[in-house]
């Protein structure tokens, strides 16, 4: 009996990931005839009872979430740029596969940018970093959106150093780190990043670049010592906001 067991496993786990499409689909697809696509795409299975499913059936169902997100992302750009639906889809996902980075990060982008929600959008992503502590990408799209939606210069250069931080991180993630420092008036971290950015680089465009930006910001920190002198309260320290 136990042998016959065994040798029926890979049968029982094809019917498994076949039960488990069909059941997703029956429910997304609903009655047929139904007029209201909206409606209809943006219906969404339970998320608690797939994320119980075994690990291969439970990434078959990811899989099909994130395509069903997907078309719902291109329905409502083409018909009503109503993107609020979007969350649920990407928060289902990820609830269903919890390492599921693209949707996370293509997730939080959109929620916070075209579906206006800026705080929902890293919501998503702070769910990703804790799942995925090892990613430089979320992070990174964390900071970007401090930066681009908020216009939290601070917050956004904050994330973007932890983002620098990571194995496998692209050079440009530090170029977004010193920019983003000395933006929020951190010119000595803003400092230090292009230094390394000048030291690193092989490309002889970047480290013009980062050398001119080496310039302005020791021109302002000469500047704003010089005001302090003036004024008595002694030279900048350390970290402190220009």
């Amino acid at each position: 009996m136990a042998a016959l067991l065994r040798a029926a496993r890979p049968a029982l786990a094809v019917i498994t990931l076949f039960l488990a499409s069909a059941v997703i689909q029956i429910h997304l697809t609903g009655s047929f005839g139904r007029r209201d696509e909206g409606a209809r795409i943006d219906r969404i299975p339970p998320a608690e009872i797939l994320a119980t499913l075994p690990p291969l059936p439970r990434r078959l169902a990811a899989d099909i979430l994130w395509i069903r997100a997907l078309q719902s992302y291109g329905y409502h750009r083409q018909h009503d740029q109503n993107f609020h639906p979007l969350a649920a889809h990407f928060n289902a996902v990820t609830r269903v596969d919890p390492s599921f980075e693209m949707a996370y990060d293509f997730g939080g982008l959109v929620i916070a940018q075209e579906g206006e929600d800026p705080r929902a959008g890293i919501d998503l992503l702070s769910r990703g970093m804790s799942a995925l502590p090892h990613s430089w990408l979320l992070p990174f799209e964390t900071g970007f959106v401090y930066y681009v939606c908020l216009g939290d210069a601070m917050h956004a250069a904050h994330y973007f150093e932890r983002s620098a931080g990571k194995n496998g991180a692209p050079p440009y993630v530090k170029h977004f780190a010193a920019f983003s420092n000395a933006r929020a008036g951190r010119l000595d971290v803003a400092r230090c990043f292009w230094q390394t950015i000048a030291q690193e680089t092989d490309r002889e465009a970047i480290r013009r670049l980062a050398q001119e930006a080496l310039r302005r910001i020791d021109a302002e920190i000469e500047k704003e010592n010089s005001r302090r002198s003036l004024s008595g309260s002694g030279p900048r320290r350390p970290g402190e906001r220009a």
